[in-house]
């Protein structure tokens, strides 16, 4: 389902935490990409398995704005050689922007009575 239209290119500049790596892109400019995601508040306090690695956003598990959505065509220069299984649902990939997680989280559900 297409949510907006857009007209409007901005070349960008991409670049790395360490700045070695620099990726020339066109962006798509919209006024929203998407709700706040995650859509809830994360529990992190039991990602052991992740303490070690440089998250490419530290903050992944508090909801927050989503400025920019990289696409396949950029995957083969952002992703490099590491990727660890964290959980059945969650895996940990390198980039390099740093670590970033995608999949499931377990996260229990809690009602309003």
């Amino acid at each position: 389902r297409v949510v907006q239209n857009s007209s409007k290119i901005c070349p960008i500049t991409l670049i790395s935490p360490q700045a070695d790596k620099r990726i020339q892109a066109n962006a798509i400019v919209l006024p929203q990409l998407t709700n706040m995601l995650p859509s809830y508040q994360i529990n992190s306090k039991h990602w052991d398995k992740i303490s070690h690695l440089p998250l490419a956003d530290p903050n992944c598990n508090t909801p927050a704005q989503i400025d920019l959505l990289l696409g396949s065509d950029l995957i083969s220069q952002i992703i490099l050689e590491g990727v660890e299984k964290i959980s059945k649902t969650l895996l940990a990939q390198n980039t390099i922007f740093g670590w970033v997680l995608s999949g499931l989280v377990a996260e229990p559900v809690t009602t309003m009575t």
